[in-house]
């Protein structure tokens, strides 16, 4: 049920937009559908001529040049600029041996007059795809068929043939996706099924908003012409809708204000200010966009242009943008002001303070958390300090660790080091090594003098430093022999109560001296020095550990799912990463995988989750190629539909919607 208010407000925004630029647009589409009416009527004097049939492809590839261009809909004639579907227009119409000539160009013509008959849309496009699917089969059966043909009857092109045909009778040439986030945005709950179910929902749901439209537009236009503006809208409201999603969504902020205009600091902790969506001047704020992605409860640090230039108190959003303003409560007042000077030496937040000219600013929850940590009172981790996460790959291991560590330590206080099959004791702890000295002068020569490691690097400031606490990161370290690399300071994992080392080792003379220890004295680790480390058991060639360096270590799990929700808040394509990891994490498991070969929310990383073509690229390229070389390799028929198929015709699918991928390529599950 569409809500009238929301299509009232979503309309006063389209009008804007149609009047400035969208207008033209439905005059371009109208004109393409117009050029596919006539290519098709004339195919339809003689449906064995396959000139005709070229004439309709090439109105088809014009609709795709205007769809891609001012809509900027890359699949929706299937595969990338619609190409697929071109040469399967192209294969279909081809007479197979035996067959009369002009026989395939006839069968085509059929299937299409199938699509465009009247009648019930669900019908028509079953009829039409079980004719396509029949025609495909008769061409695969004669070995005509290559790996990278696409689906004629897939729900994108099916539906646009539909609407080129006969704008007026149909409304569908956008994505599954940007109908759905303009069902969400009028209030009516999503709608469901696939294919043709998907299909008739649509239909219905279009043929109301048509309706409602009809009553609050009132322009004179044409059937067509209404059809046109209906799409068009779906597309604003959806494309808005998603620009929106991708906006920032640590739920952190960074707020500034002109204390000439007025102040965080005057404000009593617990107060409201309302701050404008614009200036004096009546225009919008800089990076308008956050204030339309700020959501109540989000995290703001408050920050003081010119003169105090400072981070002056901390705030929340108490109230979320109305169209005119949005409000925010101050939570805190810093007795002591962060100057921008400490603020830019930061190296989390340097990049973020160097250019501040605006109003509201998107944070990572690490610069936040960094921000925080500036004027609190300094935290002491109180768990263990040689700390393993194990898990799935993909279970966000790095993640959690690094978000424990930019909590308890100062970015100056951490290294980090990722371990690999040919990192050494030397490489860890540290060794001589040649260096130059006097380089560039009369008196450059080559010395050797010890350099340290990470190990050693961070041991030093740590034993310099007894009141500070200090962390070593170490990635993936079973990817090294663990044992080895930590030599003899392997003895020093044992740790007493307070977490210092329960035994001493008597250090190498350059270790001892650039600890700065005396000859012969004793080294243990001092109770403020961390060792956090991540593991991911399912990689192949890894070092096994033995006991009793693993016994040194507390050991942590991280769960399929435990850092699910960290992800699904970046990254557009989250859901549907998300969708397709917990299908195929069913079929391993029922499969008999153990849970340490399934995909964490992590294994794609929120960069890649970016866009619709980022996401499906990194499916092809990891997600498939994961399952099909190593965690699947003998589970296949478990798993794929088609579970002899080659690597490369996996990766074929054409189309953008993961219900349908999932479909295509993916067993159902089955329960019990």
């Amino acid at each position: 049920m569409i809500d009238p208010a929301k299509l009232r407000t979503l309309l006063k925004d389209y009008r804007s937009a149609y009047e400035a630029s969208r207008q033209e647009r439905i005059k371009v589409t109208l004109q393409a559908s117009g050029a596919f009416r006539l290519a098709w009527d004339e195919w339809s004097r003689n449906p064995s001529d396959r000139n005709g049939l070229f004439q309709c492809i090439d109105a088809l590839k014009i609709a795709v040049e205007v769809f891609s261009g001012i809509y900027n809909y890359t699949y929706v004639f299937g595969g990338k600029r619609g190409g697929y579907n071109y040469g399967m227009l192209g294969l279909m119409s081809e007479d197979l041996e035996g067959e009369v000539k002009g026989t395939g160009a006839t069968l085509v013509h059929e299937m299409f007059a199938t699509l465009f008959e009247p009648g019930d849309i669900k019908n028509r496009y079953v009829k039409f795809a079980d004719k396509a699917e029949q025609r495909v089969e008769r061409i695969r059966l004669a070995g005509k068929l290559k790996e990278s043909d696409g689906h004629l009857q897939q729900i994108h092109p099916a539906s646009v043939y539909c609407w080129l045909k006969s704008p007026a009778d149909h409304y569908y040439f956008f994505t599954n996706e940007y109908v759905n986030l303009c069902v969400a945005a009028l209030g009516a709950p999503a709608l469901s099924g696939r294919r043709a179910n998907f299909l008739e929902s649509v239909y219905a749901y279009m043929q109301e908003l048509k309706t409602e439209f009809l009553r609050e537009w009132h322009d004179n236009v044409s059937d067509e012409e209404l059809s046109a503006l209906v799409c068009d809208f779906v597309d604003y409201v959806g494309s808005t809708v998603r620009e929106q999603r991708q906006q920032p969504t640590s739920g952190c902020w960074l707020l500034v204000a002109n204390p000439k205009q007025w102040s965080f600091a005057s404000l009593a902790e617990g107060e409201e200010v309302s701050y404008s969506l614009v200036n004096e001047e009546g225009k919008k704020r800089q990076i308008f966009k956050n204030f339309m992605a700020a959501r109540i409860g989000d995290k703001v640090a408050c920050y003081e242009s010119s003169p105090a230039c400072s981070l002056v108190a901390f705030a929340e959003v108490s109230a979320e943008q109305d169209g005119t303003c949005i409000r925010f409560k101050k939570t805190c007042n810093l007795e002591t002001p962060v100057p921008l000077a400490d603020l830019k030496a930061h190296a989390v937040l340097r990049e973020r303070f160097e250019h501040i000219q605006g109003s509201l600013f998107d944070l990572s929850r690490e610069q936040y958390a960094a921000l925080e940590r500036m004027t609190q009172p300094a935290m002491r981790w109180q768990g263990p300090h040689n700390r393993i996460l194990f898990g799935a790959p993909g279970t966000g291991k790095s993640y959690l660790l690094n978000e424990d560590a930019v909590a308890y330590f100062e970015e100056s206080r951490m290294e980090r080091v990722t371990f690999h099959p040919e990192y050494t004791s030397f490489d860890f702890i540290g060794s001589y090594m040649p260096t130059v000295q006097g380089r560039g002068t009369a008196q450059e020569h080559i010395t050797y003098s010890f350099v340290p490691g990470p190990f050693a690097r961070v041991l030093r400031k740590a034993l310099l430093h007894p009141e500070t606490p200090y962390l070593l990161l170490i990635e993936e370290i079973n990817r090294a022999n663990a044992a080895s690399v930590f030599a003899d300071i392997f003895q020093l994992l044992d740790r007493d109560k307070k977490g210092q080392s329960l035994y001493f080792i008597t250090p190498t003379p350059h270790l001892a001296e650039y600890l700065g220890l005396a000859e012969d004295a004793p080294l243990r680790l001092p109770d403020n020095l961390y060792l956090w480390a991540s593991m991911n058991s399912a990689d192949q060639g890894v070092f096994p550990m033995d006991t009793a360096f693993k016994r040194r270590w507390n050991y942590e799990y991280c769960g399929i799912d435990d850092a699910k929700d960290a992800l699904l808040s970046v990254g557009y394509c989250a859901a549907d990463w998300n969708k397709l990891r917990n299908h195929v994490n069913k079929l391993l498991q029922h499969a008999g995988v153990n849970e340490d070969k399934q995909m964490g929310p992590f294994f794609l990383s929120a960069v890649e989750l970016e866009t619709v073509d980022s996401f499906l690229s990194a499916v092809k390229s990891k997600v498939l190629m994961y399952l099909y070389e190593d965690a699947a390799r003998h589970k296949r028929a478990a798993v794929f539909k088609k579970s002899k198929a080659r690597y490369s015709e996996l990766c074929a699918f054409s189309s953008c919607e993961i219900e349908e991928i999932i479909e295509e390529l993916f067993l159902e599950i089955t329960e019990g």
